[in-house]
């Protein structure tokens, strides 16, 4: 199954249709995630569509014609606002800091670690014979034992829905929890000691590892991971979204699906197969 953003539906509706009348002036909300379907012919499957769907025709670039049943936006309600008496997200995270537990991602050059509630450090080995030289900087360090007691009168804030903070990860606004790892190694270009902001984020499956690593501003940097342990929170689970579904149905003797589309497909098949091989 593939969801679409708004966008990309779009996108994908202009590339098929010749003459779409569009209002760009309108804002697009990459938060509603659309999946196109091409079930087949509309007699065969017209229960399919959802109650009140708008029909639209398009016509490919090769003359191919499809009748697109376009649905209103189904959302899950939002549960969010019920009452939560549970630890707040310090205290689920405060396992993780007691842990001492440490992740590393590794890129051309540098590698990365961030030992949770400790430090974040890069660091380059090379071997000279049986030498290892050792090229290191740590990006920031925060104690989670002495911090702790510091870091209640924040959270107490962050456990507010209105006080969250949200990061755009694939196309979702995802709320998260941000330690401030400051006192890292004296920046050359500034003179002033580097900074690490640690964004912690619910992923149910994750093994809070380091989803990605940026440099903000000079020797200041973000570091985003993914965790579990903030996901008992109803607050920082994602938002889920019913699906929105939209099936395009062949008309006259136009294929199940548009022939272009279905050598793109193939295209993409062979180029992950020759990545991976």
């Amino acid at each position: 199954m593939i969801l679409f953003p708004k966008e990309v539906v779009f996108v994908v509706c202009l590339h098929l249709v010749a003459g779409l009348d569009v209002d760009f002036n309108k804002g697009f909300d990459d938060n509603i995630l659309y999946k196109i379907n091409w079930p087949g012919k509309i007699d065969d499957l017209q229960e399919q569509d959802v109650e009140g769907a708008e029909p639209m025709f398009v016509t490919t670039s090769t003359k191919e014609k499809y009748k697109c049943m376009i649905p209103p936006v189904l959302q899950k309600e939002d549960t969010s606002s019920a009452p939560y008496q549970g630890p707040g997200p310090l205290e689920l995270l405060t396992p993780l800091f007691a842990s001492a537990q440490c992740s590393i991602r590794i890129e051309s050059y540098w590698t990365y670690e961030v030992c949770h509630g400790q430090y974040v450090k890069q660091f380059h080995e090379e071997r000279d014979g049986k030498s290892v030289k050792t090229q290191e900087y740590f990006l920031g360090k925060w104690d989670w034992k002495t911090e702790t007691n510091k870091e209640e009168s924040a959270e107490v804030n962050q456990d507010n829905a209105d006080h969250l903070q949200y990061k755009k990860i694939d196309s979702l606004n995802l709320p998260y929890f941000e330690v401030e790892m400051g006192d890292g190694t004296i920046c050359d270009l500034n003179n002033e000691p580097r900074v690490t902001k640690v964004l912690y984020v619910c992923y149910a499956h994750g093994k809070n590892a380091i989803y990605s690593l940026k440099e903000t501003s000079t020797c200041n940097y973000e570091m985003i991971i993914l965790t579990p342990n903030l996901c008992s929170h109803p607050k920082f689970r994602p938002q889920e979204t019913g699906d929105n579904n939209i099936n395009c149905y062949p008309v006259g003797t136009a294929p199940q699906k548009p022939r272009n589309l279905l050598a793109m497909e193939v295209e993409s098949m062979k180029l992950r197969y020759q990545k991976l091989s």
